[in-house]
């Protein structure tokens, strides 16, 4: 029912398995120092917790919960916005807020779409 539930499913699951096995290839990346403390791990099994409920969402189509996901897509990316434009996090974070921010939107959209 919602195609870009996939599409997101696909993202955690893309960002969380490097997130895990080498978590300072995702944290170099995206702006910060490599680190060996665990929480980059802990966040990449996190997101990868996540991708099952995206697929039962998108094949599913729990209309309720795609619209919970977009509210929280959409809080996720302007609190990542709010951290680089105070200057607590990187730029490249910008990126990130901007690639889920695409993602809400078009769940949002298949959501009117079908008059919900």
């Amino acid at each position: 029912m919602y195609k870009s539930l996939y599409v997101q499913m696909a993202y955690v699951i893309v960002a969380g398995i490097p997130a895990v096995l080498t978590p300072n290839f995702i944290l170099t990346l995206s702006g910060f120092a490599p680190t060996t403390d665990i929480w980059i791990r802990v966040l990449g099994l996190l997101l990868l917790a996540v991708a099952p409920y995206y697929y039962t969402i998108a094949k599913y189509g729990s209309v309720p919960v795609a619209k919970a996901t977009v509210w929280g897509r959409y809080f996720f990316s302007l609190s990542l916005l709010l951290l680089v434009g105070v200057g607590i996090g990187p730029l490249p974070l910008v990126g990130l807020a901007v690639s889920e921010i695409a993602l809400a939107a078009w769940t949002d959209w298949e959501i009117r779409r079908v008059g919900q």
